[in-house]
């Protein structure tokens, strides 16, 4: 794939190779040569580039590191690993990380910002058992839940204001149960 051979806006997946081919030129670097600065081939630059391979996020991290870009590629990478959310859902994250007041309402389940990585585990295999998604899907979005985490560990956390249906809390102590159990496989 040439610079010309897809619109970065196609694909956060191609967006993510033209962007590691690029910082490479501009580096003056070889395939070769980024694949070692990087930990990996040459051929595995090429396929990340053309957009053969997904990235990682240690590729990405690691990318960020010899570019020396803060968290460019990891960004990127976030993009990409975004595709097995529910759609419109990662715009809905972004405008929830700019909140500096957040209210949520739980009648089934326990909001995403308040669960375990045990109950979000539960929830997602479940997901999978059902069919509603892959093995793979289940372990992005468990991560992800992570990432969206974070913004409650910031120096101002935004203030939240939570209503639960009591069974919520019951189910969440029986989700976990489960999992403690070996019932549902983490």
């Amino acid at each position: 794939m040439s610079d010309n051979d897809a619109a970065p806006q196609s694909s956060p997946h191609v967006r993510f190779g033209l962007e590691l081919r690029r910082s490479r030129r501009a580096r003056q670097w070889s395939q070769v040569e980024l694949g070692k600065r990087l930990g990996y081939t040459g051929a595995f630059v090429s396929y990340l580039e053309r957009a053969k391979r997904a990235p990682t996020r240690e590729v990405a991290v690691k990318a960020d590191e010899v570019f020396e870009t803060g968290q460019k590629f990891y960004e990127l990478w976030r993009k990409y690993t975004r595709a097995a959310l529910l759609e419109g859902f990662p715009e809905f994250a972004d405008a929830e990380a700019k909140c500096r007041r957040l209210r949520t309402v739980g009648l089934i389940i326990v909001p995403g910002l308040f669960q375990t990585p045990a109950y979000a585990a539960a929830l997602a295999h479940a997901a999978v058992r059902r069919g509603a998604i892959t093995q793979t899907e289940a372990d992005e979005r468990i991560e992800y839940l992570a990432v969206r985490q974070e913004l409650l560990n910031q120096k101002a956390p935004p203030v939240l204001h939570a209503v639960l249906e009591e069974g919520c809390l019951h189910r969440a102590t029986e989700l976990e149960c489960v999992m403690s159990l070996g019932w549902v496989k983490q």
